[in-house]
């Protein structure tokens, strides 16, 4: 199925350990209409090297070399030279199943869609190899057809899927006109949303094709984050609020409680930072902004509504509960 040309984006920078398997994953897809741009950032070791080689090999690749700008940057000079009539993103610290583009692709023709979306795995490094997990979206074992607006409910709520660029397909269509923020660290919460306000339809997958590899050196996994972290993840979530709310109103709770879960994020990892006090104390003002709405909250995860009751109790015992859940499990911001 599909003679239609596939843009993939594939942003590279410091990544000469990972950089092969992604690409070798790549080229080796059953859907082979493919234009795949390697993106090399800048990069200071041989990534650049590498991106060149695979270009000698395979005519489907392009190799842009650019001074480092960051993620946003990288995607941006590649979404500026697809030709492709749809458009995939690909960290190039990942990789991907040898069917994960015509899953994609096949869902969105056969169910007349402008996004498709698929599950994937968590990859965490090991000694004797990645050790597989599913992602927490696993909860159907069928394909939903979404109009926009539930689609944006469930890209919201993060219910069926999450806000990364990567595991979907969008036609180039909704895309178009659409960069990524230069210099931002949520980039793709700032983003993806857009391209969904575009949409007519999306349908979603549980068939798992792309593994997204959990590094100890990223900065999601940095228990020292820094402040631009936090205060590029305010102005993230936040932009939901201010761009989405007017268009489709009645996803105010959606989009709240998607602020509250960043905000009560934020208040747990600097509380007990001095030197981040501030950014405690706004999370904090922001949190009892709209945790009422949280708690009352019908379609709201039931830890969501409890978390939201307890901050009514104080700092310290939030703090105290918070820390201890963060222990155990992760936190889905």
């Amino acid at each position: 199925m599909g003679k239609e040309l596939i843009s993939v984006i594939i942003p590279i920078y410091k990544v000469e350990k990972y950089l092969r398997r992604c690409v070798e994953s790549v080229l080796a897809q059953t859907y082979t209409e493919l234009e795949i741009i390697l993106v090399d950032d800048g990069s200071p070791d041989r990534c650049g090297e590498i991106c060149d080689e695979y270009a000698l090999k395979d005519i489907r690749v392009r190799v842009i070399h650019k001074h480092n700008g960051g993620l946003s940057d990288a995607r941006n000079a590649g979404l500026a030279e697809v030709h492709g009539e749809y458009i995939t993103f690909i960290d190039s610290d990942d990789y991907v199943a040898k069917d994960y583009i015509s899953v994609l692709y096949r869902l969105l023709v056969e169910e007349n869609c402008d996004i498709s979306v698929c599950d994937y795995y968590y990859a965490y490094e090991e000694e004797t190899g990645d050790r597989i997990e599913p992602s927490p979206y696993r909860k159907i074992n069928k394909r939903i057809i979404m109009s926009a607006r539930d689609a944006l409910k469930n890209y919201i709520y993060q219910d069926l899927f999450d806000s990364a660029s990567v595991a979907k397909l969008f036609k180039a269509s909704v895309f178009e006109g659409i960069t990524f923020p230069n210099g931002k660290v949520h980039e793709d919460v700032m983003t993806i949303y857009k391209a969904f306000l575009r949409s007519q339809r999306v349908v979603f997958s549980p068939h798992a094709t792309y593994y997204y590899v959990q590094r100890g050196d990223s900065i999601l996994h940095n228990k020292h984050k820094p402040r631009k972290y936090y205060n590029d993840a305010v102005e993230a979530v936040d932009a939901l609020k201010e761009n989405v709310c007017p268009i489709m109103p009645d996803l105010h709770r959606a989009v709240d409680c998607r602020r509250y879960s960043m905000y009560a994020h934020i208040f747990i990892n600097n509380y007990a930072v001095p030197e981040n006090k501030d950014l405690a104390d706004n999370a904090w003002r922001k949190m009892k902004q709209v945790r009422f709405t949280v708690m009352t909250d019908p379609h709201g995860r039931k830890k969501a509504r409890m978390a939201a009751l307890v901050s009514y109790f104080g700092k310290r015992l939030y703090y105290r509960l918070g820390t201890r859940h963060t222990n155990a499990n992760s936190v889905k911001t």
